[in-house]
């Protein structure tokens, strides 16, 4: 994974996902943005007019205005104010546990289809993953008796405790970054070249 230096999410290093412009890599959802119409042009180490910093520059968008990557990056994308590291994105979680069982999707009415089906039908309709382990867990050995043998058997128990762990970390994970996100934007500047207000 490489994080996009205006975004800050990560992707795979592959090239209709992310790109590098010297050295700086852009994702495309970035390069679409509309900011730079097309064309991204990084320049050699200038000193930029607004911080007054030796850096990388970029030609901005709208005019031929040059200013460093730094201040590009606050003036369209944000900032974060108090400098926080940027947290863990949920692409950087490890997958979830494989499905106990074997499903063949090649078999009809392969029984390993079945169970995963009809447990992502219970999954949907009782749990809520904004709760902690020991909540749904608390709530699935109440609703034991409505579920089948097969989903209380101790393999299965034991997969479903971690799929459930995974999900709940997953979420806090994006909330986490939201709020990174949220805040980086709440300093986004007006958009407009600094020098010519273009």
């Amino acid at each position: 994974m490489v994080d996009c230096y205006f975004c800050d999410e990560p992707y795979p290093n592959v090239w209709f996902m992310i790109s590098s412009y010297n050295g700086i890599m852009i994702c495309n959802g970035c390069e679409e943005f509309g900011i730079f119409n097309d064309k991204i042009n990084i320049v050699n180490t200038i000193n930029c007019p607004v911080c007054y910093q030796n850096k990388i520059g970029i030609e901005l968008p709208n005019c031929n205005h040059k200013i460093c990557i730094d201040c590009c990056k606050s003036i369209y994308f944000g900032y974060n104010s108090n400098d926080t590291q940027r947290p863990k994105h949920y692409k950087e979680q490890k997958e979830p546990p494989d499905f106990p069982y074997t499903v063949n999707d090649d078999i009809e009415n392969d029984d390993g289809r079945q169970k995963l089906d009809e447990y992502m039908e219970w999954e949907s309709e009782n749990y809520n993953y904004e709760n902690s382990l020991e909540e749904i867990n608390e709530k699935r050995d109440k609703l034991k008796l409505n579920r089948p043998d097969w989903m209380n058997t101790d393999l299965f128990i034991d997969y479903e405790n971690q799929y459930i762990q995974h999900w709940i970390d997953t979420i806090k994970i994006e909330k986490e970054f939201d709020n990174y996100i949220e805040n980086k934007q709440k300093n986004i500047k007006n958009r407009c070249c600094p020098l010519c207000r273009s």
